[in-house]
Parts: C-alpha cells; structure tokens; sequence
C-alpha cells in the first residue's frame, strides 16, 4: 500500500473512531479528546486487535510502528498527521475540515478497518473514552514495546522498530 493510501486509510480510520465515540451517551464530537496522542495509540490497538499468527489483521495497512516513549506509533501515519484531507488533529482535539469521502478507499481495506473497529467494542467498548496517556499505559503492558524500548534505550534512542510478526503472535491487552 503506497503511502497516500496509507493515510486515506488512516483518515477511515478516524472517521470509524468518530462514529464509535458519538454512539457514547450524551456525547458530541465537536467536544472530543481525540488528539494527536490519543489517536496513534487507537491506531496502534486497531492494527493489532485481529493481528495473529494466522492473519496480519490491519498491520497489513499500518506496518511501521515504532516503540517510542509514549508507546507504539505508526511512523508514516505520525509524518503525516498534519496533512490530512478530512481531518484535522491538534495536541487536544480532532475537527472534521471536509465531509469525508472514502469513495477511492479500496472496499476491502474499508471492510478490514470495519471489522478491527467491532472487534476492538467487543474487546473493551469504553476503550474510546480512556484518556491518551491510559491508552499509553495500554500499550506498555504489550511485550512488543517493552522489548523494543528496551532495546531503544541500550542504543541511547529514544525510538525502534517493531517487527510486525512481534505484534502478530504477543498477548494483547483491551483493558486497564
């Protein structure tokens, strides 16, 4: 997947998220959390939720995620958050800049990003509502970052890839 429709996916991606935190009671967008934080780390937990030995699950889309201190980022979609067609994502909030149109968004990557929005529900539906830094605490209980970071720190960065096959096969964590 080339990088424009990476980020085309990413904005899906978004506009998913959108829907499932305006299904909250009493909730309106136009008050939302959705920062820059916050919406790599739902990004990260929507790529790995059907991620497994067997099915890469989103980590066929979002591929390049790296251990860094807040946990796991994708770094193409990090590159790119300021450019985004739809949406724009400041360091507290999301706005809506268009009325989205995902009509040049493959229908398969469309049905997957879907699919990983129900199973992430199932797993914990209030993950929408947790803060960005509880989503980071999530993402600290993985064995994929922990290991990475480590590593990281041993090289003096403050970054390192993780291998997808990582992510694929480690226990995965919805709740706090």
């Amino acid at each position: 997947m080339n990088n424009s429709e990476k980020i085309l996916a990413f904005e899906y991606l978004l506009d998913k998220l959108k829907d499932w935190y305006t299904e909250i009671p009493n909730s309106n967008f136009n008050n939302n959390d959705f920062s820059k934080l916050k919406v790599l780390k739902l990004n990260f937990f929507a790529a790995a939720v059907n991620a497994n030995k067997e099915n890469n699950g989103l980590l066929n889309i979002f591929d390049k995620f790296h251990a860094m201190p807040y946990g796991h980022v994708e770094s193409e979609v990090y590159e790119n958050l300021n450019n985004l067609n739809f949406f724009s994502v400041s360091s507290n909030k999301t706005t809506i800049n268009n009325n989205p149109d995902f009509e040049k968004l493959k229908q398969e990557t469309r049905s997957e990003i879907n699919f990983a929005i129900e199973s992430l529900k199932k797993e914990n539906n209030n993950l929408i509502k947790y803060s960005a830094m509880d989503l980071v605490e999530l993402s600290h209980t993985y064995f994929s970052w922990r290991a990475s970071f480590n590593l990281a720190k041993q090289q003096n960065k403050l970054s390192m890839p993780i291998p997808v096959e990582m992510i694929k096969t480690e226990k995965k964590f919805f709740i706090l």
